[in-house]
């Protein structure tokens, strides 16, 4: 028993030593000794220029942690920055790394700038981060594996062992004050992402929490000029490839795409598993609004609820108003689409109706409504779609049928039959002039002066622009039973389109 005791006295001691140890080591290990050894390592190994401005701290109990201030990372054989950040933190729990698990308990970034450039051969300006050194790689067939990434060399030597992947669980994620470019030579696209602020909870293979997001977006190429703001739980499964995001909070403004004064909003629950083929929408809407060429242009889209399942799909009605205003036209249009049938690989909406009014003070009914009902049906395998749309209005009767023989890149199909229709009765026609009569008995009429051409010939003259229609892939018959314009009569008309994008 003595000697158990004494053993215990020892063990206990020994122990006390080495936390004693691993204390003084820790408040007197002073890791900026070793910051001009580190910036040579990297321009050693990457060619690329690492200053280390700021203090590094480093903290070993009881979670490994590191904070470094004032950083940038240079590119590769050039004195451009790459990359700088003002400060991170990181700390790992050291406990879990013996058993193959990264529990991070937080990661926190203020002031990062970063450029990413995609070069015209599609690398990036990070791609030799990500690869082997000549030195590493070899250069005769027997050395084809040393080639392999070392995060890739790594997981395939722990494989070989018999271990399992490393899992990794970080608590939180902050960033703020940080921007991001990108930049792609080939197409001339340019993107800068600035005040970037990132708030997340736990990042896992499984994991929830809540998500918030604030940036401002700049871009060219296309042009655009944006500020973004996202918020919402959110619940990830890596493993089974499922994404759900919940009392979803989302708003645009600026201009992009030829909009200005852009203002879109969007609210709801979303979920995704596309390895099941699972997809479920519920309470969201979409709010629009923003001018295109001194249009006003409006739109409210509200979906209650919709679940799509590999064998069945389900809804409640699908609305829409769109709204259309240019000072002398108003187009407004509802839409209801009463549920959704079928199932993940062939959607069908079996009933739709659309009322389209348009008024404004240049028609001479002042007010035109075309009601529509019919059905729709998309088959998501074959990436087609159709519809079958009847519009009864005024003196004619449409029937329509539309359809897409291909999503990406879009072709159109269409075939409409119209009996009747008189476009005079909603465009006013131009006035006649009265002839003129002799003044007096056996005169002719004095000689009347030809008119300057008018803005209304010079319009006439106007060759067509018809650079909408570049790209556009369509096919497509036009029936009209009776046509009259301006005046002119014309029965049984048949036009057909063949457009294909070149």
């Amino acid at each position: 028993m003595k000697a158990i005791k004494i053993s215990l006295y020892v063990i206990a001691g020994l122990v006390v030593l080495l936390v004693l140890g691993a204390v003084v080591f820790a408040m007197t290990f002073n890791p900026n000794r070793y910051k001009g050894e580190i910036e040579r390592l990297v321009k050693d190994r990457t060619g690329r220029t690492l200053s280390l401005r700021g203090d590094l701290q480093v903290a070993l109990w009881p979670a490994l942690g590191a904070k470094v201030n004032g950083v940038t990372l240079s590119e590769r054989a050039s004195a451009d920055e790459f990359l700088s950040l003002d400060s991170a933190h990181a700390s790992v729990a050291l406990l879990p790394l013996l058993h193959g698990s990264v529990v991070v308990d937080g990661i926190r970034v203020s002031g990062l700038k970063a450029r990413v450039i995609k070069e015209k051969d599609g690398r990036f300006n990070f791609s030799d981060l990500a690869e082997a050194q000549p030195s590493e790689a070899g250069t005769g067939p027997k050395d084809a594996g040393a080639a392999k990434k070392p995060a890739e060399k790594k997981a395939e030597e722990r494989k070989d062992a018999g271990g399992k992947a490393v899992a990794f669980d970080i608590g939180s994620v902050q960033v703020d004050r940080s921007a991001v470019t990108y930049i792609d030579k080939a197409s001339g696209q340019e993107l800068a992402l600035s005040d970037v602020k990132l708030s997340t909870g736990r990042i896992a293979e499984r994991a929830d929490g809540k998500l918030e997001l604030k940036a401002a977006a700049k871009g060219k190429n296309p042009d655009l000029d944006l500020k973004l703001s996202l918020a919402g739980n959110y619940k990830v499964d890596l493993p089974a490839k499922a994404f759900e995001i919940g009392k979803l909070d989302a708003a645009v403004n600026g201009a992009a795409a030829g909009i200005t004064n852009l203002d879109l909003k969007a609210k709801g629950d979303v979920a995704a598993n596309p390895e099941k083929d699972e997809y479920r929408v519920k309470g969201f809407a979409l709010d629009f609004k923003g001018v295109q060429e001194k249009q006003n242009l409006e739109a409210h889209i509200a979906a209650p609820e919709l679940v799509v399942a590999a064998d069945k799909a389900k809804g409640a009605a699908v609305t829409a108003e769109l709204k259309m205003k240019d000072g002398q036209r108003d187009v407004q249009a509802n839409l209801k689409l009463a549920g959704v049938e079928g199932s993940a690989k062939s959607l069908v909406i079996p009933q739709l109706n659309a009322d389209i009014v348009i008024t404004g003070p240049d028609l001479p009914q002042k007010s035109v409504k075309i009601p529509i009902t019919g059905s729709a049906r998309a088959d998501l395998e074959k990436q087609t779609a159709n519809a079958d749309l009847n519009a009864k209005f005024d003196e004619s009767n449409i029937q329509a049928k539309l359809g897409l023989a291909k999503f990406s890149p879009p072709a159109y199909q269409f075939d409409v039959n119209i009996d009747k229709l008189n476009l005079d009765r909603y465009t006013k026609q131009p006035e006649k002039k009265p002839v003129s009569t002799p003044s007096e008995e056996g005169k002719a009429p004095a000689p009347t002066q030809q008119p300057a051409p008018s803005a209304q010939k010079k319009d006439e003259d106007t060759p067509v622009d018809l650079s909408a229609l570049k790209g556009l892939n369509a096919n497509g018959r036009l029936q009209v039973g009776a046509l009259q314009a301006n005046g002119l009569k014309l029965a049984n008309l048949k036009a057909e389109v063949h457009a294909k994008a070149r």
